[in-house]
Protein backbone atom coordinates (compact mmCIF):
# COMPACT_ATOMS: atom_id res chain seq x y z
CA UNK A 1 0.00 0.00 0.00
CA UNK A 2 2.82 2.36 0.83
CA UNK A 3 4.46 1.64 -2.51
CA UNK A 4 1.18 2.26 -4.26
CA UNK A 5 0.80 5.55 -2.39
CA UNK A 6 4.26 6.68 -3.42
CA UNK A 7 3.59 5.71 -7.01
CA UNK A 8 0.30 7.57 -7.00
CA UNK A 9 2.00 10.60 -5.48
CA UNK A 10 4.67 10.62 -8.18
CA UNK A 11 2.04 10.29 -10.89
CA UNK A 12 0.08 13.12 -9.32
CA UNK A 13 3.13 15.36 -9.27
CA UNK A 14 3.88 14.51 -12.88
CA UNK A 15 0.31 15.34 -13.93
CA UNK A 16 0.46 18.58 -11.95
CA UNK A 17 3.71 19.57 -13.67
CA UNK A 18 2.20 18.83 -17.07
CA UNK A 19 -0.88 20.90 -16.27
CA UNK A 20 1.27 23.71 -14.94
CA UNK A 21 3.33 23.63 -18.13
CA UNK A 22 0.18 23.81 -20.22
CA UNK A 23 -1.19 26.71 -18.23
CA UNK A 24 2.12 28.56 -18.59
CA UNK A 25 2.05 28.11 -22.34
CA UNK A 26 -1.50 29.42 -22.54
CA UNK A 27 -0.70 32.37 -20.28
CA UNK A 28 2.20 33.35 -22.51
CA UNK A 29 -0.04 33.10 -25.55
CA UNK A 30 -2.80 35.17 -23.97
CA UNK A 31 -0.21 37.72 -22.85
CA UNK A 32 0.16 38.90 -26.43
CA UNK A 33 -3.58 39.60 -26.64
CA UNK A 34 -3.58 42.12 -23.82
CA UNK A 35 -4.09 45.78 -24.86
CA UNK A 36 -0.60 46.76 -23.68
CA UNK A 37 0.99 44.03 -25.78
CA UNK A 38 -1.08 44.99 -28.80
CA UNK A 39 0.21 48.51 -28.28
CA UNK A 40 3.74 47.10 -28.07
CA UNK A 41 3.27 45.29 -31.38
CA UNK A 42 1.80 48.37 -33.06
CA UNK A 43 4.63 50.63 -31.88
CA UNK A 44 7.23 48.04 -32.89
CA UNK A 45 5.71 47.80 -36.36
CA UNK A 46 5.71 51.59 -36.75
CA UNK A 47 9.37 51.86 -35.69
CA UNK A 48 10.51 49.06 -37.98
CA UNK A 49 8.60 50.39 -40.98
CA UNK A 50 9.93 53.89 -40.41
CA UNK A 51 13.57 52.85 -40.20
CA UNK A 52 13.19 50.37 -43.05
CA UNK A 53 11.62 52.82 -45.49
CA UNK A 54 12.65 56.28 -44.24
CA UNK A 55 15.16 58.60 -45.89
CA UNK A 56 18.59 58.12 -44.29
CA UNK A 57 20.53 60.46 -46.56
CA UNK A 58 20.66 63.32 -44.04
CA UNK A 59 21.51 61.25 -40.97
CA UNK A 60 24.79 61.72 -39.14
CA UNK A 61 27.32 58.94 -39.78
CA UNK A 62 25.31 57.58 -42.72
CA UNK A 63 28.19 58.18 -45.14
CA UNK A 64 30.65 56.60 -42.72
CA UNK A 65 28.60 53.43 -42.42
CA UNK A 66 28.05 53.23 -46.16
CA UNK A 67 31.83 53.45 -46.49
CA UNK A 68 32.22 50.59 -43.99
CA UNK A 69 30.29 48.29 -46.29
CA UNK A 70 31.65 49.69 -49.55
CA UNK A 71 35.32 49.53 -48.55
CA UNK A 72 35.28 46.33 -46.48
CA UNK A 73 38.51 44.37 -46.90
CA UNK A 74 37.89 40.60 -47.20
CA UNK A 75 41.55 39.98 -46.34
CA UNK A 76 41.43 42.14 -43.22
CA UNK A 77 42.14 39.22 -40.89
CA UNK A 78 45.18 38.20 -42.99
CA UNK A 79 46.62 41.71 -42.85
CA UNK A 80 45.97 41.85 -39.11
CA UNK A 81 47.83 38.58 -38.58
CA UNK A 82 50.81 39.69 -40.64
CA UNK A 83 51.09 42.94 -38.68
CA UNK A 84 50.87 41.22 -35.28
CA UNK A 85 54.05 40.32 -33.46
CA UNK A 86 52.52 37.51 -31.41
CA UNK A 87 49.40 35.39 -31.07
CA UNK A 88 48.38 37.28 -27.94
CA UNK A 89 48.69 40.63 -29.71
CA UNK A 90 46.70 39.24 -32.63
CA UNK A 91 43.86 38.18 -30.32
CA UNK A 92 43.86 41.59 -28.63
CA UNK A 93 43.74 43.33 -32.01
CA UNK A 94 40.80 41.24 -33.19
CA UNK A 95 38.88 42.55 -30.19
CA UNK A 96 39.99 46.18 -30.36
CA UNK A 97 39.41 46.20 -34.14
CA UNK A 98 35.89 44.86 -33.52
CA UNK A 99 35.99 41.44 -35.13
CA UNK A 100 32.25 40.89 -34.73
CA UNK A 101 31.36 44.07 -36.59
CA UNK A 102 33.80 43.34 -39.41
CA UNK A 103 32.45 39.81 -39.83
CA UNK A 104 28.91 41.21 -39.98
CA UNK A 105 29.95 43.70 -42.66
CA UNK A 106 31.72 41.04 -44.71
CA UNK A 107 28.76 38.69 -44.28
CA UNK A 108 26.26 41.19 -45.69
CA UNK A 109 28.67 42.10 -48.48
CA UNK A 110 28.92 38.43 -49.42
CA UNK A 111 25.15 38.41 -49.95
CA UNK A 112 25.56 41.00 -52.69
CA UNK A 113 23.71 43.77 -50.85
CA UNK A 114 24.50 47.34 -51.81
CA UNK A 115 26.12 49.43 -49.04
CA UNK A 116 22.96 51.50 -48.54
CA UNK A 117 20.77 48.41 -48.22
CA UNK A 118 23.29 46.73 -45.91
CA UNK A 119 23.19 49.70 -43.55
CA UNK A 120 19.39 49.66 -43.56
CA UNK A 121 19.30 45.90 -42.91
CA UNK A 122 21.66 46.35 -39.96
CA UNK A 123 19.50 49.05 -38.41
CA UNK A 124 16.37 46.93 -38.82
CA UNK A 125 18.05 43.87 -37.29
CA UNK A 126 19.31 45.78 -34.26
CA UNK A 127 15.84 47.20 -33.61
CA UNK A 128 14.22 43.78 -34.03
CA UNK A 129 16.65 42.35 -31.46
CA UNK A 130 15.92 45.25 -29.12
CA UNK A 131 12.16 44.80 -29.46
CA UNK A 132 12.47 41.07 -28.76
CA UNK A 133 14.56 41.77 -25.67
CA UNK A 134 12.13 44.41 -24.39
CA UNK A 135 9.21 42.04 -24.96
CA UNK A 136 10.61 39.89 -22.13
CA UNK A 137 10.46 42.65 -19.52
CA UNK A 138 7.63 42.90 -16.99
CA UNK A 139 6.11 45.87 -18.84
CA UNK A 140 7.15 45.61 -22.50
CA UNK A 141 5.23 48.65 -23.73
CA UNK A 142 6.87 50.90 -21.13
CA UNK A 143 10.28 49.52 -22.09
CA UNK A 144 9.70 50.11 -25.79
CA UNK A 145 8.43 53.64 -25.14
CA UNK A 146 11.57 54.38 -23.14
CA UNK A 147 13.76 52.96 -25.91
CA UNK A 148 11.93 55.16 -28.42
CA UNK A 149 12.00 58.33 -26.31
CA UNK A 150 15.27 58.31 -24.36
CA UNK A 151 17.42 60.63 -26.51
CA UNK A 152 20.39 58.26 -26.72
CA UNK A 153 18.10 55.34 -27.60
CA UNK A 154 16.24 54.79 -30.85
CA UNK A 155 16.92 58.31 -32.15
CA UNK A 156 20.68 57.84 -31.69
CA UNK A 157 22.15 54.35 -31.27
CA UNK A 158 19.06 52.82 -32.84
CA UNK A 159 19.30 54.97 -35.94
CA UNK A 160 22.73 56.29 -36.87
CA UNK A 161 25.32 55.29 -34.24
CA UNK A 162 24.73 51.77 -35.40
CA UNK A 163 27.63 49.81 -33.91
CA UNK A 164 26.80 50.98 -30.40
CA UNK A 165 23.14 50.08 -30.82
CA UNK A 166 23.95 46.76 -32.48
CA UNK A 167 26.22 45.78 -29.59
CA UNK A 168 23.63 46.72 -26.97
CA UNK A 169 20.81 44.92 -28.79
CA UNK A 170 22.88 41.72 -29.07
CA UNK A 171 23.76 41.82 -25.38
CA UNK A 172 20.18 42.42 -24.28
CA UNK A 173 18.73 39.84 -26.67
CA UNK A 174 20.98 37.09 -25.33
CA UNK A 175 20.33 38.18 -21.74
CA UNK A 176 16.55 38.59 -21.85
CA UNK A 177 15.50 36.11 -24.54
CA UNK A 178 18.06 33.34 -24.13
CA UNK A 179 19.13 33.89 -20.51
CA UNK A 180 22.77 33.91 -21.62
CA UNK A 181 24.01 37.31 -20.41
CA UNK A 182 27.71 36.47 -20.41
CA UNK A 183 27.69 35.15 -23.97
CA UNK A 184 25.73 38.17 -25.13
CA UNK A 185 28.11 40.58 -23.41
CA UNK A 186 31.16 38.92 -24.97
CA UNK A 187 29.62 39.02 -28.45
CA UNK A 188 28.63 42.66 -27.96
CA UNK A 189 32.21 43.50 -26.96
CA UNK A 190 33.58 42.40 -30.32
CA UNK A 191 30.90 44.35 -32.16
CA UNK A 192 31.71 47.59 -30.34
CA UNK A 193 34.73 47.67 -28.06
CA UNK A 194 33.22 50.04 -25.51
CA UNK A 195 30.79 47.33 -24.42
CA UNK A 196 33.80 45.64 -22.83
CA UNK A 197 33.22 47.92 -19.83
CA UNK A 198 29.63 46.86 -19.06
CA UNK A 199 30.58 43.31 -20.11
CA UNK A 200 33.15 43.13 -17.32
CA UNK A 201 30.60 44.37 -14.79
CA UNK A 202 28.07 41.82 -16.02
CA UNK A 203 30.51 38.92 -15.88
CA UNK A 204 31.57 39.89 -12.36
CA UNK A 205 27.93 40.11 -11.29
CA UNK A 206 27.19 36.74 -12.88
CA UNK A 207 29.86 34.88 -10.94
CA UNK A 208 29.81 36.82 -7.66
CA UNK A 209 26.04 36.48 -7.32
CA UNK A 210 26.59 32.79 -6.69
CA UNK A 211 27.87 33.88 -3.29
CA UNK A 212 25.59 36.83 -2.62
CA UNK A 213 24.12 39.90 -4.27
CA UNK A 214 25.88 42.13 -1.73
CA UNK A 215 29.25 40.67 -2.71
CA UNK A 216 28.40 41.13 -6.39
CA UNK A 217 27.53 44.80 -5.86
CA UNK A 218 30.70 45.46 -3.86
CA UNK A 219 32.82 43.67 -6.46
CA UNK A 220 31.28 45.55 -9.37
CA UNK A 221 31.62 48.94 -7.67
CA UNK A 222 35.25 48.11 -6.87
CA UNK A 223 35.83 47.21 -10.50
CA UNK A 224 34.20 50.49 -11.55
CA UNK A 225 36.62 52.41 -9.35
CA UNK A 226 39.63 50.51 -10.68
CA UNK A 227 38.58 50.92 -14.31
CA UNK A 228 37.93 54.63 -13.82
CA UNK A 229 41.44 55.10 -12.50
CA UNK A 230 42.88 53.00 -15.33
CA UNK A 231 40.86 54.61 -18.14
CA UNK A 232 43.56 57.04 -19.22
CA UNK A 233 46.08 54.23 -19.65
CA UNK A 234 43.55 51.95 -21.38
CA UNK A 235 42.55 54.55 -23.95
CA UNK A 236 46.16 55.55 -24.55
CA UNK A 237 47.09 51.88 -25.06
CA UNK A 238 44.05 50.56 -26.94
CA UNK A 239 42.07 53.63 -28.03
CA UNK A 240 43.81 53.82 -31.38
CA UNK A 241 41.97 55.93 -33.92
CA UNK A 242 39.36 56.95 -31.35
CA UNK A 243 41.83 59.31 -29.69
CA UNK A 244 42.21 61.11 -33.01
CA UNK A 245 38.55 61.04 -34.06
CA UNK A 246 36.95 62.33 -30.88
CA UNK A 247 37.57 65.44 -28.88
CA UNK A 248 38.27 65.10 -25.20
CA UNK A 249 36.25 68.21 -24.45
CA UNK A 250 32.79 66.85 -25.25
CA UNK A 251 29.95 68.14 -23.13
CA UNK A 252 29.20 66.24 -19.93
CA UNK A 253 27.44 68.66 -17.60
CA UNK A 254 26.99 68.61 -13.85
CA UNK A 255 23.23 68.37 -14.42
CA UNK A 256 23.73 65.15 -16.32
CA UNK A 257 25.98 63.90 -13.54
CA UNK A 258 23.17 64.53 -11.05
CA UNK A 259 20.75 62.70 -13.35
CA UNK A 260 23.06 59.69 -13.42
CA UNK A 261 23.21 59.66 -9.63
CA UNK A 262 19.40 59.68 -9.48
CA UNK A 263 19.18 56.94 -12.11
CA UNK A 264 21.18 54.80 -9.69
CA UNK A 265 17.96 54.46 -7.67
CA UNK A 266 16.36 52.36 -10.41
CA UNK A 267 18.61 49.27 -10.44
CA UNK A 268 18.77 49.40 -6.65
CA UNK A 269 14.97 49.21 -6.49
CA UNK A 270 14.95 46.30 -8.93
CA UNK A 271 17.22 44.36 -6.58
CA UNK A 272 15.66 45.41 -3.28
CA UNK A 273 12.05 44.85 -4.37
CA UNK A 274 12.66 41.31 -5.54
CA UNK A 275 9.91 38.74 -5.19
CA UNK A 276 10.33 36.19 -2.41
CA UNK A 277 11.08 32.56 -3.23
CA UNK A 278 11.86 33.34 -6.85
CA UNK A 279 15.65 33.74 -6.82
CA UNK A 280 16.00 30.30 -8.37
CA UNK A 281 14.21 31.41 -11.54
CA UNK A 282 16.80 32.05 -14.24
CA UNK A 283 15.08 35.10 -15.68
CA UNK A 284 14.97 36.88 -12.34
CA UNK A 285 18.63 36.16 -11.78
CA UNK A 286 19.49 37.58 -15.18
CA UNK A 287 17.51 40.74 -14.44
CA UNK A 288 19.39 41.16 -11.17
CA UNK A 289 22.71 40.65 -12.96
CA UNK A 290 21.78 43.40 -15.40
CA UNK A 291 20.75 45.62 -12.48
CA UNK A 292 24.11 45.10 -10.77
CA UNK A 293 25.89 45.76 -14.07
CA UNK A 294 23.87 48.98 -14.33
CA UNK A 295 25.00 50.00 -10.84
CA UNK A 296 28.64 49.38 -11.76
CA UNK A 297 28.27 51.25 -15.03
CA UNK A 298 26.72 54.32 -13.43
CA UNK A 299 29.37 54.33 -10.71
CA UNK A 300 32.04 54.13 -13.39
CA UNK A 301 30.51 57.10 -15.21
CA UNK A 302 30.25 59.17 -12.04
CA UNK A 303 33.82 58.45 -10.92
CA UNK A 304 35.20 58.97 -14.41
CA UNK A 305 33.59 62.40 -14.55
CA UNK A 306 36.15 63.50 -11.97
CA UNK A 307 39.05 61.25 -13.02
CA UNK A 308 39.03 60.93 -16.82
CA UNK A 309 35.95 62.44 -18.53
CA UNK A 310 37.03 61.29 -21.99
CA UNK A 311 36.60 57.68 -20.93
CA UNK A 312 33.09 58.53 -19.79
CA UNK A 313 32.07 59.97 -23.15
CA UNK A 314 32.60 56.70 -24.95
CA UNK A 315 30.01 54.72 -22.98
CA UNK A 316 27.85 57.39 -21.37
CA UNK A 317 24.78 56.45 -23.41
CA UNK A 318 24.51 53.07 -21.66
CA UNK A 319 23.57 54.76 -18.38
CA UNK A 320 20.20 56.19 -19.48
CA UNK A 321 19.54 53.44 -22.03
CA UNK A 322 19.49 50.60 -19.53
CA UNK A 323 16.55 52.34 -17.86
CA UNK A 324 14.45 50.93 -20.72
CA UNK A 325 15.08 47.50 -19.19
CA UNK A 326 15.27 48.42 -15.52
CA UNK A 327 12.26 50.71 -15.02
CA UNK A 328 9.76 48.13 -16.34
CA UNK A 329 11.17 45.59 -13.85
CA UNK A 330 10.42 47.64 -10.72
CA UNK A 331 7.63 46.16 -8.61
CA UNK A 332 5.25 48.91 -7.47
CA UNK A 333 4.62 47.70 -3.92
CA UNK A 334 3.36 50.95 -2.41
CA UNK A 335 2.75 54.62 -3.11
CA UNK A 336 6.31 55.59 -2.17
CA UNK A 337 7.75 53.39 -4.90
CA UNK A 338 5.20 54.79 -7.33
CA UNK A 339 6.27 58.36 -6.52
CA UNK A 340 9.94 57.45 -6.92
CA UNK A 341 9.26 55.93 -10.34
CA UNK A 342 7.21 58.99 -11.29
CA UNK A 343 10.12 61.22 -10.23
CA UNK A 344 12.58 59.31 -12.43
CA UNK A 345 10.14 59.47 -15.33
CA UNK A 346 9.81 63.23 -14.77
CA UNK A 347 13.59 63.61 -15.09
CA UNK A 348 13.51 61.62 -18.31
CA UNK A 349 10.57 63.68 -19.58
CA UNK A 350 12.53 66.89 -19.08
CA UNK A 351 15.45 65.45 -21.05
CA UNK A 352 13.10 64.21 -23.77
CA UNK A 353 11.44 67.62 -24.09
CA UNK A 354 14.80 69.37 -24.27
CA UNK A 355 15.94 67.05 -27.05
CA UNK A 356 12.63 67.42 -28.86
CA UNK A 357 13.33 71.14 -29.12
CA UNK A 358 16.74 70.25 -30.57
CA UNK A 359 15.08 68.14 -33.31
CA UNK A 360 16.56 64.89 -31.98
CA UNK A 361 13.41 63.01 -33.04
CA UNK A 362 13.04 64.76 -36.40
CA UNK A 363 13.49 61.53 -38.38
CA UNK A 364 10.34 60.00 -36.85
CA UNK A 365 8.10 63.09 -36.92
Amino acid sequence: MRGTGKLTGKRGMKVAQQLNSKFQIHSIGYRWLRPSMLGFLALSAFILLKIALGDRSMLLDQDNYVAYFRDADPLWIVHLWSSSQSVVLFIVKTITDELGWRLWVLGLDSLGLSPDVAVRVTVVVLNVLMALALSRTRRPLLGLLLWALIPTGLATVGLFQIRQGFALSIAMYFAMCRQQPVRGALLASIVHTTFAYPALFLILAHFLMRRSKALAIVGVVGAALAMSLASAWLFARFGGRRLEEYTQQEEFTVNFLISLALYLIVPVLVIVLRRKHIEHVVREMVVHEIAIMHIGLIMFLIISFFVYPFGTQRIVYYGPLLLAFMLPEIRIKNSLILWIVAFILAILTYDIHKNYLLDTYKYFL
